[in-house]
C-alpha cells in the first residue's frame, strides 16, 4: 500500500470479510434479471463486475500487507 491511509490490524480482517459478504450480495443481485423497480442492479451488470473484481483486487492488497 503507499501509506496514504490508516489500517487498524487488529478490526480490518472482520471488515475485510464484511466487505465480501456484500460483494457476494451483489452478486447474486446482478445475477438475476427482474421487474422490481428496487432491485434493478442487474441493469448495470458489466460495471458492477468490473468494480467487484477492482475492489476485490484491493482487498487482497491489503490482506497481503497484513502478513
Amino acid at each position: 500500500m503507499n501509506g496514504d491511509g490508516f489500517l487498524n490490524p487488529l478490526t480490518a480482517p472482520h471488515y475485510l470479510d464484511q466487505n465480501e459478504e456484500y460483494l457476494q450480495e451483489i452478486e447474486k443481485e446482478i445475477a438475476h434479471p427482474n421487474d422490481r423497480s428496487d432491485l434493478n442492479a442487474w441493469r448495470y451488470k458489466e460495471g458492477l463486475e468490473t468494480r467487484i473484481a477492482n475492489v476485490r483486487a484491493i482487498m487482497e492488497e491489503i490482506r497481503k500487507g497484513m502478513d
